[in-house]
Order: structure tokens, then sequence, then C-alpha cells
């Protein structure tokens, strides 16, 4: 009775050691990361601990095309994205200017660093391999993701090609902060969404212009807040990059921002101010190019644009401003003349002339003592010789 007892153990045991073994070798791989490639197609691809492909959709139906031909399940990833370029090669759709784009990112906690390091390692180089033996004319942009920033690109419905070049130039972390400005901002997502490649390459833009990275992140969100609509994106952040070249302090570039929207409170049109924010930045330049502290540069450009609210002649003021300190003028005593000139024609039909009396005034002033005609009779000079006929 015994020997048949242990028999059934030993039976029982040598199950066991099978099952474990099968559920070793043979259980279903678990998702450690996912990867999205976008070139006209884009495809996301699930990965699994062991390296390999367990997953793949197309993202759009030039993706689902692509994979209708292709079959990566099971492939080591190099092998798997290797198919995928042969096919997009085959296809014409490597041609010279294109860019193959790469977004990867860990799910769950299952990937440790090392290891993905090592996946992105691995992946970059089956993609540099493969365009260096085909003499491919394309670029490879390669990113890593958080998770964080994963789900928030594929909740806003992002692919590489919107937010590739803002991860590889800022990193995850403000990538995300960029991506929260539209529930920060209350922007329509849809919006948010067409435009989030401008809304990157303006962060971009400013920060290779030498705009610390803090700094231009705050003054893009100042921009979202003056241009819901982001119809003038792009000149607002050129116009900044250009006052920032003139030696402008952040201050400075935000007192501007902080002007529209005390104008636009007081009754005037947004989109004027916005269509005009190219003039009122150079205008500022200007005035501070030319010694105007920036409290004064500040008073002449809200002087301006109250005299002037069509905002037509505002570069004839703050000109007038430069120009009468080059004069010599003190920057009180040639605001308050800026200041007489329009309080005696509010019309400034007249301002221009005004100020070239204020400037000749200025430069009466500024003449040394004896430059003045002399009155009355010219006394001879004591050292000068008499003349013929003079004498008794």
């Amino acid at each position: 009775m015994k020997t048949k007892v242990w028999k059934l153990v030993a039976v029982f045991v040598a199950l066991l050691a099978v099952v474990g073994a099968y559920m070793i070798f043979f259980a279903a791989p678990q998702t450690v990361a996912s990867l999205v490639l976008q070139v006209n197609p884009a495809i996301t691809l699930t990965l699994s601990e062991r390296n390999t492909v367990i997953g793949a959709e197309g993202l759009d139906a030039q993706g689902e095309s692509l994979l209708a031909r292709l079959d990566v399940a099971g492939k080591q990833t190099p092998e798997a994205l290797r198919a995928i370029m042969e096919a997009l090669h085959e296809t014409g759709l490597l041609a010279d200017g294109r860019r193959v784009l790469i977004a990867l990112h860990p799910v769950g906690a299952r990937l440790e660093e090392a290891k993905l390091t090592a996946l992105t390692e691995t992946m970059n180089q089956a993609l540099a391999t493969y365009v260096a033996e085909h003499a491919l004319p394309v670029d490879v942009v390669s990113v890593t993701l958080t998770p964080e920033l994963a789900a928030a690109v594929y909740a806003a419905g992002l692919l590489p090609d919107d937010y590739a070049d803002l991860v590889a130039e800022v990193g995850s972390p403000t990538a995300l902060q960029v991506l929260n400005l539209q529930k920060e901002q209350g922007l329509d997502p849809v919006l948010f969404k067409e435009e989030f490649s401008t809304i990157a390459a303006a962060l971009i833009d400013m920060k290779e212009a030498g705009i610390a990275e803090g700094d231009a992140l705050a003054i893009l969100q100042r921009a979202l807040m003056a241009d819901p609509k982001l119809e003038e994106l792009t000149t607002i952040t050129a116009a900044i990059i250009d006052l920032h070249e003139t030696g402008a302090t952040q201050k400075d570039i935000m007192s501007v921002f902080t002007l529209l929207e005390e104008q636009v409170v007081a009754g005037m049109e947004r989109t004027l101010l916005l269509e005009e924010f190219s003039t009122i930045t150079a205008a500022k330049a200007d005035l501070l190019d030319a010694g105007v502290p920036a409290s004064v540069a500040l008073d002449v450009l809200r002087t301006a644009i109250t005299a002037d609210p069509k905002l037509e002649e505002l570069t004839t003021i703050t000109a007038a401003m430069v120009d009468l300190v080059e004069k010599g003028l003190s920057k009180d005593e040639a605001q308050a003349r800026i200041q007489a000139a329009i309080k005696a024609d509010p019309t400034l039909q007249n301002f221009d002339d005004l100020i070239e009396a204020a400037k000749d005034e200025a430069q009466d002033t500024d003449k040394p003592e004896g430059e003045a005609p002399r009155e009355g009779p010219v006394q001879p000079d004591p050292d000068e010789p008499e003349g013929e006929g003079g004498g008794n």
C-alpha cells in the first residue's frame, strides 16, 4: 500500500515539474514596452520581455495596409524593424527628405531601466544599419517616453511627427508640461492637437535662441494665454526672440504680455494687438537700445497705445522718444515732451511738427554759452594793432 502511495506522489511531483516547465517556457509573454514607428504610415508594435513582437497595429489606413502585407508577430524587435523598413523601401516611402520617427515607452513596471536602455540601443542600431546598408537619404529620430508622457500623447491623439522633435530637445518631463498647457489654459483640444507641432516648434526655437528652458516655457504659457486661437503664435515667438536678442530680460519680455492684457481689459481688440505684436516688441527694443529704462519704455508704449488705439502711429511716437533722448534730453523731459505733443494735438496730425520743435528747443538748450549772436557794438580787440587812419 505504501509503495502505491509513494508511486502516486512521485507521479504527482513529476506532473508539477512538467506543468512548471510549461509555464516557464510556453506561458503567454507579458507586454513590457510599446514602440510607435511613423514615416508616412504609422504603426505600433507591442514588445515582450523576450524582446519579441507580440502585437502590431496600424494607427492609420496606410499603417494597416502595410501590416496586412507583413507578418512580424513572434519576430525579434531588430528583425521586425528590418522587415518593416524593407517594405517601406520597396514602396518608395524612404525617399529623400523623409524621416523615420520612433517613440518607445515602457508598459507597466516590468522593464528595468538598464533593459530599456539596451532595447533602445538595439532598436536604433537596427535602423541605422539598414539605412547605411541601402544609403537611404532619410533621418532617423528616436525618442524614449516616460509612461506618463506616453499616456498624455495617446490621450491627445498625437503621433511622433507631432512630438518627437520636442522630446528630443527638452526631454519627457518638459514635453509633458507643454501637453498639460491644454487643460491649464482651457484650450480647445481639437485645435491644440492640430497646432501641437507649431507649439512644440515655438518652444524649440526659443530655446535654440538662447532663452533658458524654464523661461521659454513661461513665455509659451503667456503666449497661449494671449492667443488662445493659436493664430499668431509663430509671429509672437519670432518677435520675442528678436526682443531677447536685443538684450531684453525675462521681466522685460513678460511685461509686453502684461501690457497686452491691460489693453484688452481697457477695451482694445485682442486681434489687433496680436497682429501688431511684432511692432510693439520692436518699438520696445528700440527704446531699450536707446538707453530708455525698461519701466519708462513701458510707460511710453502705454502712452502711445492710449493715444493711438489703432496702432497706426505707434512707431512714430516711440521713435520720437528715441530721437529726443539722442538729442540730449533726459528720459523724464523727453517723456514730458511726448505727452505735451499728444495733449496739444490728440489727432496726432501735427505730432511730427511738435516733436521737431521740441528737438530744436533741445538743440538750442545744448549750445555752449557764447555761441548765440552778440548784441551791441563790437568792442575792438585790445591785442589787435590800430589800423591806418586810426588815432589822432
